[in-house]
């Protein structure tokens, strides 16, 4: 899992083009987990490929760590999940 780190009051785009990985396949739902203390903004997907906006709300604190999971559903019924971490940092 890669990690990525947030100041409040941001916003990170998470989104990944999976169509190697599809090898043909496609996209037919993803659904997403996240921590409560972020919001997700725009979830959005097509037939390769998946972006969301993530941003800390009024829960989150420095130090706050954000487990952010895609799970993907393909047409043939194959599923992944895609996971990342992010920590808020303070303002730069």
């Amino acid at each position: 899992m890669r990690p990525y780190s947030i100041t409040l009051g941001g916003e990170l785009d998470f989104g990944k083009d999976i169509t190697q990985w599809l090898n043909g396949d496609t996209i037919t739902g993803v659904t997403w987990s996240i921590s409560p203390e972020f919001d997700l903004v725009n979830p959005t997907f097509d037939s390769a490929s998946f972006v969301a906006f993530v941003r800390p709300n009024g829960a989150a604190v420095v130090g706050s760590v954000c487990i952010l999971t895609a799970s993907i559903l393909t047409a043939a019924g194959r599923r992944d999940q895609r996971t990342i971490s992010i920590t808020v940092t303070k303002y730069r």
